[in-house]
């Protein structure tokens, strides 16, 4: 290989796309074991080419900063996805547009991408076909019979790419329900676990409502995060675990609507966002039973054991500040309280 080409491939390395001179040219004679005359003259040509541009002297090569207009080199990941997408038939600006995807791809074979750049070229082909259909079937049906990994492409790459990702609507969102016909009052609880307790109460007046939980991850404050992005979607399936609750929107409308999750920042913080969608939703009564346990040391700290690390403490207005102030280190998991003491409280206000 000529030296005009090492220092290209060199260059092409770089994550910079800026150096100086003087340094640029010490590095690359190192590197390349040749000496500094002899990158000056080779980087001469490429200054030529206009592959690197900026105060250039002959006799003493650059002095200030070098500007490098060559595509920097993929590698890994990225490199294999490009030639998968050639290998499928796409054409530059495809290429282009869909390089992101990259990033999400570790793990595929070549011969795998190629498989799903072919099958991304398919889908905008098809689209209007399946306008209306939900997501995870045309992802499986198109992209490695994976349910799941047009939701995991970077959607604005799709887009550009010509893919219209809002024909595609996303799988509904499921949340258990249980309750009378007529409820007195209705009580958003953060985890199913809790729910479960509710119903076991057997409060012929409450109403409950709960993520279902399955498929959802069981650590830390996910159930409530789920309920949260549940009451903010619009495409929602209730499940009657118990009893003949009237709808959901019915439920979330009612005049006596609570909610109980645990005692921590980001318990409290559930409840203010779910409260900017639910401007009747008050904080259960249950909280005062909870708030007695933790100030009696019956909680835990905030920290990776507990599925609490990361948590800090709730500022925001509007929130009664013993409980702010009581779990600003410590938390309590609703978990902790039995069926009887739910009896006994859930139809109070905070």
């Amino acid at each position: 290989m000529q030296l005009v080409d090492a220092i290209r491939e060199e260059l092409r390395k770089r994550k910079g796309r800026r150096a100086r001179g003087g340094a640029l040219e010490r590095a690359l004679a190192d590197k390349l074991r040749v000496s500094a005359f002899e990158v000056r003259e080779a980087l001469g040509q490429l200054v030529q080419e206009g592959a690197v541009s900026g105060q250039w002297h002959p006799q003493i090569g650059f002095t200030g900063m070098v500007d490098i207009h060559l595509s920097p080199l993929e590698e890994g990941p990225q490199k294999a996805w490009t030639e998968a997408m050639r290998n499928a038939g796409m054409a530059d600006d495809d290429i282009k547009s869909l390089k992101p995807c990259a990033a999400v791809l570790e793990g595929l074979t070549p011969s795998e991408m190629t498989r799903l750049a072919s099958g991304l070229l398919a889908l905008r082909e098809r689209q209007a076909q399946h306008n209306g259909e939900r997501r995870y079937r045309v992802s499986a049906r198109y992209l490695l019979g994976s349910s799941k990994a047009l939701d995991h492409l970077p959607s604005s790459a799709l887009c550009t790419f010509g893919i219209d990702m809002e024909r595609f609507p996303k799988a509904p969102a499921y949340i258990m329900v249980a309750g009378p016909k007529s409820p007195h009052q209705v009580i958003l609880v953060e985890n199913p676990q809790a729910f479960e307790e509710g119903v076991k109460a057997r409060l012929e007046d409450t109403a409950w409502i709960a993520t279902q939980g399955y498929g959802l991850a069981r650590n830390g404050d996910a159930f409530g995060r789920q309920l949260v992005r549940l009451v903010e979607d619009d495409d929602l399936v209730p499940l009657v675990r118990a009893g003949s609750p009237p709808s959901l929107e019915q439920l979330l409308s009612h005049d006596r609507l609570f909610f109980w999750g645990d005692l921590d920042p980001a318990g409290l913080d559930i409840f203010m966002r779910l409260k900017k969608q639910l401007p009747k939703l008050q904080l259960s009564g249950i909280y005062r039973i909870m708030l007695k346990r933790l100030q009696n040391h019956c909680g835990h700290p905030l920290v990776l054991l507990t599925g609490k690390d990361g948590q800090t403490a709730c500022s925001a207005s509007g929130l009664p500040q013993e409980l702010v102030q009581s779990c600003s280190a410590l938390g309590l998991d609703q978990e902790i309280i039995t069926s009887s003491e739910i009896a006994s409280h859930a139809g109070k206000v905070w």
